[in-house]
């Protein structure tokens, strides 16, 4: 209690990190052009709003991109609609149109589409605090809170109107409830868990992950034994003898959430679809499905009106697992492949910060030493869905980046934030090289992994995307472990831009890999360019996702080793 009471003002601290994460991202994204998926996002939302169709970006759920097309209905900009009622899904040269060749400012609309992620982000990093402060108190919950809201993968993430922060968001919001409900159930919880779990579910085609996590959390508490007592080993015991009415119970309360949750996500499906044609919805099975038996399974619920909106979500997910079964060309450590399963480890060992990786192993070790585990109903809620995004992460084929794992952040922090009780003030006051002893010592070691974890998070400003830890050699070496999203996702455009204006160069050679349209920034100097064309004199830009991958298939080679 002691310790507690230091903390006069807790709210006041949280709102102080929160506003220091609001003021970097906002500053910081208004230097980033449009990265790769913003622009189908963005224009997609926008065409929702004002159209009630949804033959743009089916294989993405709306919330995200409603959100942050919001916004652009108070400008008005202007919509390319012929082309838009002309194409099924053709939601790149739509978004092209849209940001870029309508006479619209594409960086005051970006700008205004991404404040609603960034919001969205500083929700999840007060429920982060609340969470962990709920479960060891305040002075963890403090901790937990600037382990995520110095993290330069969540920062950079917040900023782009792309779904990995919302899932990141919806997904670790719906637990919380989820775990508030199992501690005190009431009717009031179980809507709440419904609701949150429905906006999860409009997030991305990753939030059906939680409906595993549900099965799990629920067979663990239906099967987890007594605690050991003296001189017993009554390992097979239930808490509750009658086994059938406790599997019963929590059976059918999962599926009333369920079908609440279900029954939302088809209402807003309804409304964003409400303008469909029949013929809009069968045409964009036939544009998106390439499994014969699959098209024909769809264009079945699509004849049946009623049914239309969830057939749409479906195939939606379908579109989703084709891709993650197809796969990507990526780059990883030098070459170029469909897939890896351990991309996602080199993508963790070198976008993690040191000092995060080295909590989440301390923790790890107190955890096992505790005796008392009060929390272990938490600590499987958080820990279960960490352990099934690192399992899709490792079978997947999609390997873009490390923001497919942004989810798994947040539930870790709130999950080591425990150690920080083990953290005093007064122990390092009286802290000596004659006399050590073990909490002194932790929590020197504490505040100086801290201290190394906020400065280096600040030494990354502006460029948080291409945020590498010090064993990778940080974001000069990056780009020779992974591209793509995890450094170079085409947010440099405007810079580009401005060093062409400031070195007054006429015409530059670009290859770029983004969303941004380099005729919009660099108007006649831009000069488009591909790495199999016979090299000229003059000046390029090449983006290092593409210079990777070309070098990776000898070309390039002419550059040598220039920057």
């Amino acid at each position: 209690m002691k310790e507690e009471k230091k903390f006069k003002s807790p709210g006041l601290i949280v709102f102080f990190i929160l506003l220091f994460m609001f003021f970097v991202s906002v500053t910081s994204m208004a230097g980033d052009s449009a990265i790769r998926d913003e622009m189908p996002h963005i224009t997609a939302g926008y065409s929702y709003l004002t159209k009630g169709d949804y033959r743009l970006n089916p294989e993405h759920p709306p919330l995200i991109k409603d959100l942050a097309a919001f916004p652009l209905l108070f400008i008005k900009p202007n919509f390319p609609t012929e082309h838009w009622q002309s194409q099924i899904n053709d939601q790149w040269s739509e978004g092209e149109e849209f940001l870029f060749k309508s006479g619209n400012n594409a960086d005051l609309m970006l700008f205004l589409g991404r404040l609603s992620v960034v919001l969205l982000s500083l929700l999840l990093g007060y429920f982060v605090y609340r969470w962990a402060s709920e479960l060891y108190g305040i002075k963890a919950g403090i901790f937990a809170l600037v382990l995520y809201a110095f993290d330069a993968n969540i920062i950079a993430h917040s900023r782009f109107i792309t779904t990995d922060l919302g899932i990141a968001a919806t997904v670790f919001i719906n637990l919380y409830f989820l775990w508030r409900f199992l501690k005190e159930p009431s009717k009031k919880g179980l809507l709440f868990v419904a609701i949150t779990l429905a906006i999860a579910l409009l997030t991305k085609f990753s939030a059906p992950i939680l409906v595993i996590t549900y099965a799990l959390v629920a067979l663990y508490l239906i099967f987890r034994p007594k605690p050991l007592e003296k001189g017993s080993l009554l390992f097979t015991r239930f808490y509750n003898s009658d086994f059938v009415r406790r599997f019963l119970g929590y059976l059918f309360t999962f599926l009333l959430i369920g079908i609440i949750a279900l029954l939302i996500v088809w209402v807003v499906y309804a409304i964003q679809t409400i303008n469909m044609s029949p013929e809009i919805f069968h045409k964009s099975i036939d544009a998106g499905i390439d499994s014969a038996s699959t098209r024909s399974m769809l264009h079945k619920l699509a004849d049946i009106p009623i049914l239309r909106p969830l057939e749409h979500y479906i195939l939606g997910f379908l579109m989703v697992q084709q891709h993650a079964t197809g796969g990507h060309m990526a780059f990883l450590l030098g070459k170029v492949s469909n897939g890896w399963w351990y991309y996602y480890i080199v993508a963790f060992f070198v976008k993690t910060a040191i000092p995060t990786m080295i909590f989440i192993a301390s923790s790890i070790i107190f955890w096992i030493g505790r005796r008392n585990n009060k929390d272990h109903r938490a600590k499987v809620i958080l820990l279960v869905p960490v352990f099934i995004f690192i399992f899709f992460a490792l079978t997947t084929k999609i390997n873009l980046g490390i923001r497919y794992l942004l989810p798994i952040y947040p539930l870790l922090y709130v999950f080591v934030s425990f150690i920080a009780s083990k953290v005093s003030l007064k122990s390092i006051k009286d802290f000596s090289f004659k006399n050590i002893n073990f909490n002194a010592a932790f929590s020197v070691v504490f505040f100086f992994l801290m201290i190394w974890y906020i400065i280096f998070s600040l030494r990354i400003y502006p460029y948080y995307l291409t945020y590498f830890n010090e064993l990778a050699g940080g974001p000069k070496n990056g780009m020779y472990y992974i591209t793509d999203s995890n450094i170079d996702w085409g947010q440099d455009m405007k810079r580009l831009a401005k060093y062409v204006d400031e070195n007054n160069i006429g015409k530059i050679r670009v290859d770029y890999f983004g969303g941004a349209d380099p005729v919009y920034y660099l108007d006649g100097r831009f000069i488009p360019w591909q790495a199999d064309k016979i090299p000229e004199k003059g000046y390029y830009a090449i983006s290092v996702t593409y210079f990777q991958q070309a070098r990776a298939e000898n070309q390039y080679q002419w550059l040598g080793n220039r920057k």
